[in-house]
């Protein structure tokens, strides 16, 4: 049962496809809307505590706390006056990195809580999508210093660990199980970039408002600041000796200036995937992009995502080895 039966839009990812841009430009500016969602404001422990929850909480914890969880967090956010409902987290379509839930408990958890949501996913090029990963994922560091084609080699031979969670088909399948083909929306990051106004327009009918009411709203995606090189060199040094601090944040300022100085010079981080990396990426998700823009009529070709040109897409089946729609 719903606990609010508001039209409600839950835009659920993909990472590093506009999503920070969505939440800063658009989804604030929704008239007459609950939106609940990154930026998670410091100011509203409860919405902060109900995402973690959401994504953190194990399924005997969320199924044993979900009746409080309800009430102490949720309800109380949800009396604030609105016509709509709008959540929006790219991590409801991956889960944390952490893997304590993986994202068929969270699209679970939330069609417990709103069956009838309408569900909004942005894709992107996985040949451009996953190299940006890396820098984000280098920036917070999480690659131990790996440059980008010894990380990718890894993820490559493991795919069933990060990879998978871009098959476009096998999302838009997990999220269609749950809320029911229908209510699953897919827009290209790509479509945004070129054209940003005719994207917001194109959102209007989902989240139920005139499209004129959208027209002042100015989506412009913010560059992000430039991984350097040598903020691997650190990396690799805090990874082989995990007991020394952080020198970033040393309380001796000279340390931490002159650091910060280091890691901030030289080049930029090369995410330039090598011909054999590349045809390996193409071929693991060429099938599924293929189904993906069959069944949702999506322009992949022509946006050089990867493609299988020449097969016959009705011969792929979602019980392919590799595909990740099994449970795990």
């Amino acid at each position: 049962m719903s606990v609010d039966e508001r039209p409600c839009l839950i835009h659920v990812g993909f990472p590093r496809a506009g999503s920070t841009a969505l939440q800063q430009n658009l989804w604030l500016r929704v008239p007459d809307t609950v939106y609940l969602g990154k930026p998670l404001p410091s100011f509203s422990l409860p919405m902060r505590r109900l995402f973690y929850c959401l994504l953190n909480l194990e399924r005997w914890e969320w199924q044993q706390q979900r009746p409080q969880i309800v009430a102490d967090l949720l309800e109380p956010l949800l009396r604030r006056p609105g016509a709509r409902l709008l959540l929006s987290d790219e991590e409801l379509c991956t889960g944390p990195l952490n893997g304590r839930v993986d994202r068929y408990e969270v699209a679970r958890r939330l069609a417990e809580l709103f069956p009838h949501a309408q569900i909004l996913l942005i894709v992107r090029n996985q040949l451009d999508l996953v190299p940006s990963c890396y820098s984000q994922l280098a920036a917070i560091g999480q690659v131990d210093g790996r440059h980008y084609r010894a990380w990718l080699d890894e993820q490559l031979a493991r795919p069933h660990r990060f990879l998978h969670l871009f098959r476009i088909h096998a999302a838009v399948r997990l999220w269609s199980e749950h809320f029911g083909a229908a209510r699953v929306h897919v827009r290209t990051h790509e479509q945004l970039r070129a054209n940003p106004r005719a994207f917001v327009e194109s959102l209007a009918p989902l989240l139920g408002v005139e499209p004129g009411a959208l027209q002042s709203v100015e989506v412009t995606q913010r560059r992000n600041a430039s991984v350097r090189r040598r903020w691997l060199l650190v990396q690799q040094a805090l990874a082989q000796a995990p007991w020394l601090p952080d020198p970033r944040e040393s309380e001796i300022t000279f340390i931490r200036e002159t650091v910060r100085s280091f890691i901030a010079g030289g080049p930029g981080l090369d995410t330039e995937a090598s011909t054999e990396q590349r045809r390996q990426l193409v071929e693991y998700y060429g099938q599924d992009n293929t189904r993906a823009a069959l069944t949702q009529d999506l322009p992949l070709r022509r946006l050089d995502y990867p493609f299988v040109h020449d097969a016959a897409p009705a011969q792929a089946s979602d019980s392919d080895p590799g595909s990740d729609f099994a449970r795990p």
